[in-house]
């Protein structure tokens, strides 16, 4: 008996997939609709069922609600940074940021939108805004600095003009010698220097060096240069001449300033030098001899300065029988200056006293050749060996200069010169018996003749002047 087999069922519908399922599967094998590339590059819906929340694009099932590369529309991307919401491109902003506008921003460190939206930061004057921890800050701009401290005016120096913070705060121009500074590009310069002077080394740590009315280096202008006998008076190069007050016969306009002096001409035998001359007290033409200042220390050595006034008893020699001695304070104020006649010759003994070198102490009996001054104050100096004992004698051991309102033996005193100690050769460096008397006191002025020893009275130290002392000859 032949047996029948049960017909076969079809393999897909033992897998639960229907005709209907297959036909359009079927029909995009026939048609070549499951291309998902078209010629013109964009996804076009393909006749495929998605249901209601997607819809077919190339016959792929995509939420055109949500899909940032199909976007309410197949083909319809995107952009970055974008997100499809609802159908439509949108701005969402992730790691932390905030949307501010049509931007994500971090609001702890934009200056247009600091802690929160529309929140700017406004920047003061010469300088940049910035957002930092969500608090509004800022830097100042390149070449501008707050030296002041003072947020509301901003970054108010200007470091590549201010002369006061010249390439930073702390660096101040100061005032250069004969001259005035500026600050260019950050560094402190001279503008521009005071009629006479120039800035001839180009340093402007010593402003306008150079004295082009006396400078033999540069005479007039910078670089010009005087030959090895001539000096520069007024700009000009001179030759020598024998005094202060030829030149000032020879050349009224000259100055003051240092010459070079050469009192018995070329064939003589005293070797030129040069001297300052003073051009303006009482017509002019004085020759300095002697210039002497005075600090709280020892400036008179009384072992190697016992000679200190030589130079003025030489001058004597070829100048005229008018002196001059002058004061100035340290900043080169004019405190005290007189003149006037001395009556005989000096030698390096016998000044004003000629007495013998143990009887120059008395500046009233023992000073009759004494100098009476325009200024209407008697002029005494002992000599170079002068030498006697005791506080009343300390007025004569070497040479000791005296200005005084009357005769006197030790007081009415407005200046007086002498060395700390002792500058007599017989007795070098012996203490002067005055009371409370400093180094300080080598150089003593009083406008009132207040300076006293009588009775051995001690000296003041406001009686100390800190200065410089100058005698002339003319």
């Amino acid at each position: 008996m032949t047996s029948r087999k049960a017909p076969m069922k079809p393999l897909l519908s033992g897998l639960g997939v229907t005709a209907a399922l297959l036909a359009p599967l079927a029909a995009g094998l026939l048609t070549g609709a499951c291309s998902t590339t078209p010629a013109n590059g964009t996804l076009k819906p393909v006749d495929v069922d998605c249901g209601e929340r997607m819809q077919s694009c190339d016959g792929l099932c995509v939420a055109i609600d949500s899909d940032a590369r199909n976007c309410g529309a197949c083909g319809k991307k995107c952009g970055t940074g974008l997100a499809c919401v609802k159908g439509a491109c949108s701005l969402t902003c992730i790691g932390g940021l905030d949307k501010c506008g049509d931007a994500c921003v971090d609001v702890h460190n934009d200056a247009k939108n600091c802690s929160a939206c529309g929140k700017a930061c406004v920047a003061p004057s010469n300088a940049t805004a910035l957002c930092s921890a969500g608090m509004c800050t800022s830097v100042c701009q390149m070449g501008f600095d707050d030296c002041n401290a003072k947020p509301d005016d901003g970054c108010e120096a200007n470091l590549s003009s201010d002369p006061l913070h010249c390439g930073a705060c702390p660096t101040k121009c100061g005032t250069p010698a004969h001259g005035k500074a500026v600050c260019t590009a950050g560094k402190c310069t001279i503008a521009s220097c005071d009629m006479g002077f120039d800035d001839c080394d180009k340093d402007p740590t010593n402003g306008c060096e150079a004295d082009l009315n006396g400078s033999a280096a540069n005479c007039g202008k910078c670089g010009t240069m005087c030959g090895m006998t001539q000096v520069c008076g007024g700009g000009t190069c001179i030759d020598s001449v024998p005094s202060c007050k030829a030149l000032k016969a020879s050349n009224p306009n000259a100055g003051d300033g240092t010459y070079l002096i050469d009192p018995d001409g070329p064939q003589g035998p005293i070797v030129p030098f040069k001297a300052f001359c003073d051009m303006t007290v009482n017509g002019g033409g004085w020759t300095q001899c002697v210039s002497f200042k005075n600090t709280i220390g020892e400036d008179i050595d009384c072992n190697n300065n016992q000679k200190w006034f030589h130079p003025c008893v030489d001058f004597t020699q070829w100048s005229g029988k008018e002196v001059m001695v002058q004061l100035r304070d340290q900043t080169n104020n004019v405190v005290y200056s007189g003149y006037g006649t001395r009556p005989n010759p000096w030698t390096y003994t016998n000044l004003t006293s000629p007495g013998d070198i143990s009887s120059q102490y008395d500046r009233g009996s023992q000073h009759p050749n004494l100098v009476m001054l325009n200024t209407g104050h008697r002029l005494t100096i002992s000599g170079f060996d002068a030498n006697n004992s005791g506080w009343g004698g300390s007025w004569g051991n070497g040479y000791t200069i005296v200005v005084a309102t009357q005769p006197c033996y030790a007081c009415a005193v407005v200046l007086a010169a002498m060395g700390f100690k002792s500058t007599a050769p017989s007795t070098p460096c012996q203490p002067r018996y005055f009371q409370q008397m400093s180094a300080a006191h080598e150089l003593m002025y009083s406008a009132n003749g207040g300076v006293s020893t009588n009775g051995d009275a001690p000296l003041q130290p406001q009686q100390a002047f800190l200065g410089e002392m100058r005698f002339f000859v003319r």
